[in-house]
């Protein structure tokens, strides 16, 4: 009895591999799920994600259906028997142009043995014309030529014919761009409405602008996102097509109840929408980075880009001979504002000069970076007959005009009086006797008389006071403290100055920050916050470390990076399995295989920053 039971149950789970699509026929402004089911199969490794020509595939995580507990007896006893069901893995297919193509055979292993699906035919056709769609995506930029430096401002734009509740949308965002700074836009027109949404499955959020708009003869929800954005090197960017994934609840249908067949039609059944997918690009767009013409001679040091003009303020203006006179330059204008170098002095040789850190303010628009950035400095005069701080030079370069202009500060008068005698001489007169010998008397001394003077030598145990080890390294201390201060100054400087260096520097710190607000979560027992936060994490610091925005990061961009960077194999194998567990933990959190995996998985995390630390990336 037992042993039919078993085989029953053997026979009704077949272990095989299939891979299925919901259709073979799409247009281009639709993706597609491709579903690789394991059926009672536990396969060592999941499936390579398939190279199809003509389409991007992306994974969309694994989850295990059909699990269940079947009771059977023995001799009489009961006994539960687990089926474990199948694993599923999924994947997005979304079309890059049109023809036919073939999903090739992929393959897993499970208990040695390797199981295979059969290649799938597609055929994908164009999509209606823009002016017909009901969604539809364009990106801009507010001039395709610039110069290094130059902000430009890149605009996204997200238009739906159907109210905006109607829409299952996954926002998508720029991937890394190299060498280019990108700011947010300080929107202040209190007339608008923004709404913050969510974008890359949740792992960031933007504040997209709220609008109608009639385009081409449609009424429109526009979502529009605005960056500046700031190139660092000359060259030719490249932006790829943005790609927006939505679902469109085009209807509902109504759902069958158990009471339907007892003629209580309609009284427990649901309604279920009716979905449809919806895949739409931007035209790709390429941006010309000009580099600077040569300077003119008299323009020295790093050039700004930009148009700027400098302010020069000095308090007091009366001093003493070696006393400070505190010194503020504020150049004011728009353009690269935090990345402004100090303007040079243009003769310091009468002045011990001291600089201190500069504070920068910043306003990002529409149109463009402007502020200020004041260096401020101290100037100590060495002589009295200093009677003028010199000016102060700036120069920059001006793109809309292609000519380089030099600021000049007018010189700032100035008052400097001798310093104090520290202390009167000692004077001496003679008078002559008839012998013609000089008699030396003491006139006037500055000196209190109940000083003692000694003529015994500085010693310790026998030995000189300037022999012993403390003296000499009371001597090396000061030098080797200048020599940390200053290195301590030009990395805070540097820090100010290098967006990227300071990402990469901050990194570690920022993840462990969010790790710390993940493990809040999993002792709440919050465990989608949790693992939302654990991929945040990690998004930040690979982001801070490779200066690109964190929030597009998967565990495939994530691998194909760490695979240019030629990192460990096995390190990078930790990485993609942490991200792949997180997603499948968020999407379907009822895979997840017990209670301590959660934890698990944030000692591993915190083991990978550790590691990831040791490289230099």
């Amino acid at each position: 009895m037992a042993v039919m039971s078993c085989r029953c149950l053997e026979a009704a789970q077949e272990k095989q591999l299939i891979a299925s699509v919901p259709k073979t026929s799409i247009t281009t402004n639709e993706s597609l799920i491709l579903t690789v089911k394991a059926q009672g199969l536990r396969p060592d490794n999941p499936p390579e994600t398939p190279q199809i020509d003509g389409f991007k595939v992306m994974s969309r995580g694994q989850q295990i259906e059909g699990a269940r507990h079947v009771s059977i007896w023995v001799n009489g006893k009961q006994q539960v028997m687990n089926e474990e069901g199948s694993v599923v893995y999924s994947y997005e297919l979304i079309p890059e142009k049109t023809g036919s193509f073939t999903i090739p055979s992929m393959s897993v292993v499970a208990d040695r043995n390797r199981y295979r699906t059969q290649p799938i035919r597609l055929t994908v056709s164009k999509a209606a014309p823009v002016d017909e769609r009901d969604v539809n995506i364009s990106v801009s930029l507010s001039k395709t030529s610039c110069y290094i430096e130059e902000p430009v401002v890149l605009e996204i734009k997200m238009r739906f014919s159907k109210q905006l509740d109607s829409y299952g949308l996954n926002i998508p965002f720029l991937p890394g761009l190299k060498n280019v700074i990108i700011k947010d836009i300080e929107d202040t027109d209190s007339s608008s409405r923004y709404a913050r949404l969510q974008f890359n499955g949740g792992q960031g959020v933007e504040v997209f602008k709220v609008q109608k708009e009639l385009y081409n003869g449609v009424q429109y929800d526009v979502l529009t996102l605005q960056k500046i954005l700031i190139p660092g090197s000359s060259g030719t960017i490249n932006f790829d097509q943005v790609i927006l994934n939505c679902d469109i609840v085009k209807g509902y249908q109504q759902g069958r109840s158990a009471l339907d067949d007892f003629g209580f039609r309609g009284m427990l059944s649901t309604r279920r929408p009716i979905i449809e997918r919806r895949v739409v690009r931007s035209e790709p767009l390429t941006l010309e980075v000009r580099p600077l013409p040569p300077a003119p001679s008299d323009v020295t040091g790093k050039v700004s880009v930009g148009v700027y003009t400098m302010r020069v303020d000095a308090s007091p203006r009366t001093v003493k001979e070696g006393e400070p006179i505190t010194v503020k330059v504020t150049i004011a204008g728009a353009g690269n504002i935090e990345a402004l170098t100090e303007p040079e002095l243009s003769d310091d040789t009468n002045f011990r000069k001291f600089t201190e850190d500069a504070k920068t303010e910043v306003a990002v628009s529409i149109h463009g970076v402007t502020g200020s950035k004041t260096f401020e400095s101290v100037l100590i005069p060495t002589t009295h007959r200093v009677n003028r701080i010199p000016p102060f030079s700036f120069s920059y370069f001006d793109p809309s005009s292609g000519n380089f202009n030099t600021l000049r500060s007018d010189p700032v008068s100035i008052t400097v009086n001798p310093a104090p005698d520290q202390q009167q001489p000692v004077i001496i007169g003679g008078d002559e006797e008839s012998s013609g010998k000089k008699e030396v008397k003491i006139i006037y001394r500055d000196l209190p008389g109940h000083i003692m003077y000694s003529t015994s030598t500085m010693v310790t145990d026998g030995d000189y006071v300037y022999s012993s080890w403390w003296y000499r390294l009371l001597l090396v201390l000061p030098v080797m403290g200048n020599i940390v201060l200053l290195f301590f100054l030009k990395r805070r400087r540097r820090l100010n100055e290098d967006n990227a260096f300071r990402r990469k520097v901050h990194a570690r710190r920022k993840a462990v920050s969010i790790l710390k607000t993940a493990k809040k979560s999993l002792h709440k027992n919050h465990t989608v916050d949790f693992y939302s936060h654990l991929v945040h994490a990690l998004n930040e610091y690979i982001g801070g470390k490779l200066n690109i925005p964190a929030a597009g990061l998967t565990a495939h961009s994530v691998k194909t990076l760490f695979e240019e960077k030629q990192l460990d194999p096995q390190l990078t194998s930790r990485v993609v399995d942490l991200y792949e567990s997180a997603d499948m933990a968020r999407f379907v959190p009822d895979a997840i295989g017990s209670k301590t995996k959660p934890h698990d998985d944030l000692n591993e995390a915190n083991d990978l920053l550790a590691q990831l630390e040791k490289i230099k990336w």
